[in-house]
Order: C-alpha cells, then structure tokens, then sequence
C-alpha cells in the first residue's frame, strides 16, 4: 500500500522547511507496527504533489497544517481529489475548526492522530472508506452526503512510551535535528494552542527519552539535538534522570541541546541541570516588556522582573538565550509596545 504524507508549509519561509514533520514520521511508525502483514510505502513531501501523484501513484494520502498554511493545505487537497486520491486532513487547525473541511476531503483526524489513522488505513484496506465504515472510528468528522459528521472524541495514548520512535528513514536527517520528549504543556498562555490540542501534559519517560538520543547520535551522526515541547523541564525529576543517564552512556559532550524554557521555572539548580547536560541554547517567550500585557498574555503567571531574571541566570551560566515576543494584544498602547 502507497501512501503519501503532505506538510502543508510555506516555502517562503525558510524556518517552515529546516526540519521534516516528525508527526508524519510517527504515523508512518505505528502503521508498520500495528499493521506488520502490510507491505508500506511512504513518501513523506511538502512540495510537488502533482509529480507525486503521477509517479508515486498513492492509494492514500494525508495532508497535515498548521492555521497559516491552511489554504495551502487546501490546494493540495484539491489536487489530490483532481488525481482520484482519497485524503484525510489532520493538525491542529482542523482539529480546532473541523467545520473547515473542504469537501475534497474524505475525513478528518481530529486531536492526536496516530491511533486514529490507523483504523482509517485498516478501515481503507478492509472495506474501503465510505460513511458507513468512518462512523465506526472514533475521532473524526467526515462526509455523509452534504452534512458534516462527527465520531466520538479519541481519548489521548496513556503512556507515550508506547509509542513507537518516528520513521526517520523516511525523512534526511541532519547532524542538527530535533524530537519530541513530552506532548502538551501545564500553563494555559491566553494565546497558545498547545494546551488546547492535547489538554494535559504527557511526558516519554528519561530512559525512551535517551535511547533516542543515543540512537540519533549512533545512527544518524547528530551533534545537536533541539527538543520541540513546549516546556521541556516541566518535570525536574524526569530531567535529573536523564542528565545522570546521558553522563553514564558518556554521550555528554558528544551532543549539545537546544531547548524551550519558562521564565518562571528558572534557577541556579536548573541552570546546573542544562549546562551538566550539554544545554548551549534556550527560548523563552518572553512575549511582552509591560506586565500589564504580560499577565493578560501569560494569566498572571510571570512577570518582567522574572524573565530578567531567567536572562541573567542562564547567560551567568554560559548558557545563549533568545526570546520571542508578542506586538498588538488586545487594548495593548503605543507606550507598552514601546517598553517591549
């Protein structure tokens, strides 16, 4: 069985294509391993999906986005439905907006999406994808006719490690590349869909955690590694865990980290932690100079003298810091967007 897996990007912007779509590396993962009597294969693009039709000749495809890219997505989900190709979208923006579906479309994969797509594929190859076979899937909404309908919602996986590790043969993989070591996050920031999409926070454990790392180093030479959570030290003692298991496979100083961090979890303990670990770099969203904005962006939870303080920490501890920010909240003035 062919199936091709599209992210849906802007190739104006060269940070949308730096790194391939780990999530469509998961779902090429769990139908190997859950569907093993089937013979796959995958084509994983972002681009040129007429030749990809013409030569790869899908059974199957998917289209993942992101809210920017949607119409994007669109397009090429109308491309597929011009070539006779069965499509199902997924990501967040549809997840948020299922009533956005284009009509080209068969089906949409609502939340977490590897479970769900593989009973969509099993559903395909046992008795074809039509509206009497998607009602029995739980976690997506589809066609019937001119109505939209949906299925009961998918409970989240329970524990991550049951995972299997994405399908990086699948994609190219450089000496800086990046995973996934938790899902979700435990703050509600006003602006952010993180929390939204997965509801909880779910972590892989320290050891899956460094098993991968230490693969990526053994069989894809990386010597850097940013991790893609949007807290990646929300559990501390997960953390401690995996420094003294990277110390003890003597992978420290072999690969340096990049990863995401909170102002407000920030100190001399936690530095330690990084700069043991091989950490080089760290993003905040520090989003807004004014503390006024800064509480309506983040509930209340930081202020400016804390992400002051977070900088001067991790630069004392040789650890390179860059920020993100937000301009044009709501009611937000002039003079507080001149402070930031």
């Amino acid at each position: 069985m062919r199936i091709l897996l599209v992210n849906a990007i802007d190739h104006r912007s060269e940070t949308e294509g730096r790194y391939p779509n780990l999530g469509l590396g998961y779902l090429a993962a769990c139908l190997r391993r859950d569907l093993p009597e089937i013979k796959f294969e995958f084509l994983i693009i972002d681009r040129n999906i007429h030749a990809a039709c013409r030569d790869f000749r899908p059974h199957l495809a998917g289209v993942t986005s992101v809210s920017q890219n949607f119409d994007i997505a669109r397009q090429h989900t109308a491309t597929l439905a011009v070539n006779g190709i069965p499509t199902i979208l997924g990501g967040v923006h549809i997840t948020a907006f299922p009533g956005l579906l284009p009509r080209e479309a068969l089906a949409a994969c609502l939340g977490e999406g590897e479970n769900t797509f593989v009973e969509i594929v099993k559903a395909f190859l046992e008795q074809g994808l039509d509206p009497e076979s998607l009602k029995e899937i739980p976690g997506i909404a589809y066609w019937k006719g001119q109505d939209l309908k949906f299925t009961p919602s998918r409970g989240l996986i329970k524990d991550l490690d049951d995972l299997p590790l994405p399908g990086r043969d699948l994609f190219d993989v450089r000496p800086h590349t990046y995973m996934f070591t938790s899902r979700g996050c435990p703050f509600r920031c006003t602006f952010c869909s993180s929390s939204r999409f997965w509801n909880r926070p779910r972590f892989f454990s320290a050891e899956y955690v460094v098993d991968e790392i230490e693969m990526l180093y053994r069989d894809y030479g990386a010597t850097m590694i940013s991790f893609f959570d949007d807290l990646f030290v929300a559990s501390r003692s997960r953390l401690e865990k995996m420094v003294k298991m990277l110390e003890q496979r003597k992978l420290t100083g072999k690969i340096q980290f990049t990863s995401n961090l909170r102002a407000d979890v920030v100190d001399r303990e936690l530095t330690s932690l990084l700069k043991r670990m091989g950490m080089v770099s760290v993003g905040f969203g520090l989003e807004s100079g004014d503390d006024e904005v800064l509480g309506y962006l983040k509930a209340d939870s930081v202020t400016v003298a804390q992400n002051y303080r977070a900088v001067e920490l991790l630069k004392n501890a040789g650890i390179f810091t860059n920020a993100s920010f937000i301009i044009g909240s709501p009611t937000e003035t002039r003079a507080q967007i001149m402070k930031t």
